[in-house]
């Protein structure tokens, strides 16, 4: 048969502060943890920011990029003599 400890033996963790430093330790690690979670939130938020604002500026970027490339080759067919050269109109027969 177990033994009953005594009652004194019983409240000796109690005595020496034994469940206030585990209480303790309980908090600070929750606390840790709490800190922890808004610290990566905080970093998840940056990150979603600096995505959208990547892709934003790539899509101006985009956007010169093909208005650039337009404008060149609107130039080029300006300057460039046409492939056909340009045929006097034919005129119409005329029946006498």
């Amino acid at each position: 048969m177990a033994e009953v400890p005594l009652r004194h033996e019983a409240q000796k963790p109690l005595q020496d502060g034994y469940y206030s430093h585990v209480i303790e330790y309980r908090i600070q690690s929750r606390a840790n943890i709490g800190a922890a979670q808004n610290r990566l939130r905080y970093a998840s938020a940056n990150l979603a920011s600096t995505i959208e604002n990547q892709k934003a500026s790539l899509s101006t970027l985009m956007s010169l990029d093909v208005a650039s490339k337009m404008s060149n080759l609107k130039s080029k067919q300006v300057l460039m003599p046409p492939a056909f050269p340009c045929w006097p109109r034919p005129t119409k027969c005329r029946k006498t």
